[in-house]
């Protein structure tokens, strides 16, 4: 189900049309937009502990240069944009996102989600160095009748 809401959200495709590309290059916001203070809302700017179902939802960004989207359900995942990917998110404390790509990329295999305080960016670190940062979508609980490309946080 996840899967198909990210495959409709953002036209996710599998392929791997650019190779081997630069780290920095698949960053959704970089780390420099990143605000990893006060996520979720919570004091003390301990977003560490932002939980799945703070981040449950349909979350989208441009990264390299293609439409991308995160999919959080429960604890089922899809990432959707350049590569297709699923998983789920381990909340033990702290919620850690784990995908696998059906490429065989792994670039997003494991990654630390923060919530902004406002509740309308999640900017995730994955383990590879990437750093993603995703706007909440407007279509959120909604099915698109297109692919969204306005709005969407600039690499």
């Amino acid at each position: 189900m996840a899967l198909a809401a990210c495959l409709a959200l953002a036209g996710c495709s599998s392929s791997d049309s650019g190779g081997d590309k630069s780290k920095d290059k698949n960053t959704g916001g970089g780390a420099q937009s990143a605000s990893p203070g006060n996520g979720g809302g919570q004091s003390g700017g301990d977003s560490a502990k932002v939980s799945a179902k703070d981040i449950a939802g349909a979350w989208a960004t441009i990264a390299n240069g293609k439409p991308t989207a995160l999919v959080i359900s429960g604890t089922t995942v899809a990432l959707g944009g350049e590569h297709t990917c699923t998983g789920k998110v381990n909340d033990n404390g702290m919620a850690m996102i784990e995908l696998k790509c059906a490429d065989g990329n792994t670039d997003r295999v494991a990654g630390m989600p923060t919530l902004s305080a406002d509740g309308k960016t999640l900017t995730v670190k994955w383990e590879s160095g990437t750093t993603d940062k995703f706007a909440k979508s407007a279509l959120d609980g909604k099915f698109p009748t297109s692919v969204p490309t306005t709005g969407l946080p600039k690499p």
